[in-house]
């Protein structure tokens, strides 16, 4: 399964779409190099016009790939970076989370902890202290939740002491 759009390679969706799919390219980010290579697409039709999906995909995630590996340094096979808001994280990352921790994976995923839910008109969330009409209510310790699904690295991380980033 490939993502040519840049932000859509979450590890929701990876969740999601882990068995069914030997491959999953997106990005969370900006996509390294310019996408798709629709060359190595437009070149591997025009010799196989009566490809079947499987292999078609196959093409299309291996040239990306290639593509990508050509712009790195080779250092990044099996793994995975993702950027995630706290309210989002609460609301639907934590699942993905708890996959990464249950099967092991090489993954690094970053909480963005402001302390509100600034997508959707700064309401309150689970980790803020308060609930949505702004009354006091349990406050969610996003560290903490990290260390009882089995994440056995977790620091935090004060992004205004550059140094330790």
């Amino acid at each position: 399964i490939g993502f040519d759009a840049c932000l859509m390679g979450t590890v929701e969706a990876a969740n999601i779409l882990a068995s069914y799919s030997d491959y999953m390219y997106g990005s969370e980010e900006s996509e390294p190099g310019s996408g798709w290579d629709y060359t190595a697409i437009g070149n591997y039709l025009a010799k196989h016009p009566d490809s079947d999906g499987a292999a078609l995909g196959k093409t299309v995630c291996d040239s990306f790939k290639n593509q990508c590996d050509k712009a790195g340094d080779g250092q990044t096979e099996g793994r995975t970076v993702c950027v995630i808001g706290d309210s989002t994280f609460i609301h639907s990352g934590v699942t993905g989370l708890i996959n990464v921790a249950y099967n092991q994976s090489n993954s690094t995923v970053i909480i963005l902890d402001n302390s509100i839910t600034g997508m959707t008109g700064h309401q309150q969330n689970p980790t803020t202290g308060f609930n949505i009409k702004g009354d006091p209510a349990g406050k969610v310790n996003l560290e903490a939740l990290c260390k009882s699904i089995g994440i056995n690295s977790v620091r935090v991380v004060d992004l205004m002491n550059a140094k330790r980033l």
